[in-house]
């Protein structure tokens, strides 16, 4: 009898045993996975530093680059005349426009900036002109209207006029867009206007 006890207890303390291993493995298992989350974690914020600190450091360069530029403009305004000043901002303006010519993907021009970004309101029975440009686009442009329309009375000119008198009041929205004639590959731009038109 005493014997058969002792069997059921050795089989319990065997199964028992077997299970406990089993949960501390499991444990150990979940604690090496918070580690190395933890540890990817402390790499992540590592990084996230490095790259505020490179940020602050773009920042500081570009505030001195400013500063010298700043200081550079006002020596060339009070040390030459008038003409050379004028022909070196000519200069510098033809190096702009060959930098960004050579920086331009022929298969995706950069798209031109139509200004002004809104349009003063118009009223009814006035005479209304607004003309819009494109910085940095190669005459000749052309304008048209790609979407909605002006408001009655008023249309847009391929040479990028809104003019006309409006005969009704409200808002009207529309698309400005324009192409100019770079070479190989044109470039565009469009922008949406909102012209309202008071009575």
């Amino acid at each position: 009898m005493c014997g058969g006890r002792r069997t059921k207890w050795s089989v319990l303390h065997l199964i028992f045993s077997g299970f406990f291993r089993e949960v501390l493995r499991k444990l150990d298992q979940i604690i090496i996975k918070q580690d190395k989350i933890l540890e990817r974690e402390n790499k992540i914020m590592a990084l996230a530093q490095e790259i505020l600190d490179l940020i602050k450091k773009v920042d500081e360069a570009t505030n001195a680059v400013a500063a010298r530029i700043d200081r550079l403009a006002a020596r060339i305004g009070t040390s030459l005349s008038s003409s050379e000043v004028t022909d070196i901002k000519a200069a510098l303006a033809a190096e702009s426009d060959r930098l960004q010519t050579l920086g331009r993907d022929p298969a995706n021009p950069i798209p031109l900036d139509i200004t002004p970004p809104t349009l003063p309101n118009g009223k009814v029975g006035t005479p209304y002109s607004q003309t819009l440009t494109a910085a940095g686009a190669t005459a000749p442009t052309t304008w048209t209207v790609s979407a909605g329309t002006p408001p009655p009375g008023v249309t847009l000119s391929a040479a990028g006029v809104l003019s006309g008198t409006p005969t009704t009041a409200g808002p009207a929205q529309f698309t400005a867009k324009v192409t100019d004639s770079a070479t190989p590959t044109p470039r565009s731009g469009t922008r949406p206007f909102t012209l309202t038109v008071t009575p």
